[in-house]
């Protein structure tokens, strides 16, 4: 058994009553100083709603039937500032495209009469030269559709191609059109790479790991690439050439390697995205159970819900590999209860942000309230770093356990499975969340206000 690295935790509550009040019996806060070394506090502005797509004109977004569902958002955060937005659309639906040229305060739809024939959940990149790139499944029969954008959001192409994925693709992007792919079929996890933009794939740099929804990441350099999956035993496969050759896949590091099947995983992700600083520090957050206690009942997978709580509950963890590619040990990130789909962003060294979803019940039951929870640092690269913890959004996302709130299609009024966070080029996180409201589910923008100021770079990776 490894021994648990705690993190140093400031802990400020937003809510009063929420989250515990603290870390509860996790550990220690750390110094009243912020990561900064300062009393300055993170904080976010007033949530953005991205605009129901209902008025629009175009029958593919037609929500006769009640359906008002937009969740599992995906965000992307251009070197300009534009944050360009999706979520799924009810179900089975092409996704709605939204941007933001004013930092957050609005967005626009972005209308794509060809595009909006075609998918049901995508991902984006940006790449070197400021192109735009969407990565989607069809809906209702195997299949992956590649659209390019200007930066300017204008249409270049929309390509679809009849590979056998099941399940969210996601994608990453280099020097100009130069576009990194994963998409996961029912068994396995397959790479792609595209020289024209993703109007063609290289046969050559075709790869494929033995783990279903692996996640993407990137950096220092744009052809520097992470791949991250496997539940059981998570493991990064990394490529130094934008795909062309892979070196031997590495374990990563766990809080706890006696739990053997008693490890969780995010509904078969094991973590969310690798993201790496501007130094080259690969940081790889992932919830796990709390003090190496397996859950009340057995795991049972049943398609992609995984049922089962443990008793202790599930916590947040960051799994970190400095520059000279070696692993420190996993760091614990925020209060006990139970804690699903961590997402992080990083910039320049040693600033890493992440959120996720929390509720104060080890247990989660059909009355748990679920808030939105995150967290920065500036020193994330160190052996012990210290992370400013905060409630992002006072307002409760859900009521109700796991299965109820995660477990549904993406879109039939639930959350989804996941959420995502980007740095923005000033400095501000920018996270991409859902919210279920009434019989639906709302995507929404938020954005730190800037008190707790992170260090700017001209350094992009993605979200």
């Amino acid at each position: 058994m490894r021994d648990l690295v705690p993190a140093l935790v400031l802990f400020t509550a937003l809510l009063a009553g929420c989250a515990g009040g603290g870390p509860g019996g996790g550990p220690e806060p750390g110094p009243s100083e912020g990561p900064t070394g300062t009393r300055l506090a993170l904080g976010f502005l007033p949530p953005v709603a991205l605009p129901c797509p209902q008025d629009a004109t175009a029958q593919v977004y037609d929500l006769t039937g009640g359906c008002s569902s937009f969740a599992e958002p995906v965000i992307e955060v251009a070197g300009d500032g534009t944050i360009w937005a999706s979520t799924t659309c009810c179900y089975n639906r092409p996704p709605p495209i939204w941007t933001s040229r004013d930092g957050g305060e609005s967005f626009e739809l972005l209308r794509d009469p060809v595009r909006e024939t075609l998918g049901v959940e995508g991902d984006f990149a940006i790449d070197a030269a400021g192109n735009v790139f969407f990565f989607d499944m069809f809906g209702g029969y195997p299949g992956v559709v590649l659209t390019g954008y200007t930066a300017a959001g204008e249409h270049r192409w929309t390509v679809p191609f009849s590979f056998k994925a099941a399940d969210r693709p996601f994608v990453r992007a280099g020097e100009a059109d130069q576009v990194y792919a994963v998409y996961s079929t029912l068994d396995t996890t397959v790479f792609l790479a595209s020289s024209d933009g993703g109007q063609t794939w290289d046969p050559l740099r075709l790869m494929e790991v033995p783990c279903r929804l692996g996640i993407l990441g990137q950096g220092p350099e744009p052809g520097h690439l992470h791949l991250v999956a496997c539940t059981r035993q998570p493991r990064l496969w990394e490529s130094l050439d934008g795909g062309a050759t892979w070196l031997a896949p590495q374990d990563i590091p766990l809080p706890d390697d006696d739990l053997g099947n008693f490890r969780y995983a995010d509904h078969d992700y094991f973590a969310q995205p690798p993201v790496v600083d501007e130094a080259g520090t690969l940081y790889v957050p992932f919830k796990h159970p709390l003090n190496g206690t397996p859950p009340a009942d057995p795991i049972v997978e049943t398609g992609l819900v995984t049922t089962g709580e443990p008793e202790d509950g599930l916590g947040i963890f960051l799994a970190r590999r400095t520059t000279d590619g070696t692993w420190l040990e996993p760091v614990r990130i925020g209060p006990d209860g139970s804690n699903w789909f961590p997402w992080g962003g990083a910039g320049a060294a040693g600033v890493f942000a992440l959120a996720w979803y929390h509720t104060d019940d080890k247990v989660p039951t059909a009355s748990s309230t679920w808030v939105l929870m995150a967290a920065a640092s500036v020193d994330a690269d160190s052996e012990v770093p210290t992370f400013q913890v905060v409630i992002a959004d006072p307002v409760p996302v859900a009521t109700g356990t796991p299965t109820m709130i995660f477990g549904s299609p993406p879109g039939e009024n639930t959350l989804g499975d996941f959420l995502q966070t980007d740095l923005a080029p000033d400095g501000r996180v920018v996270i991409g969340y859902a919210r279920m409201e009434g019989e639906g589910t709302t995507a929404y923008i938020l954005r730190s206000d800037g008190a707790l100021p992170l260090p700017t770079t001209d350094y992009r990776n993605g979200p």
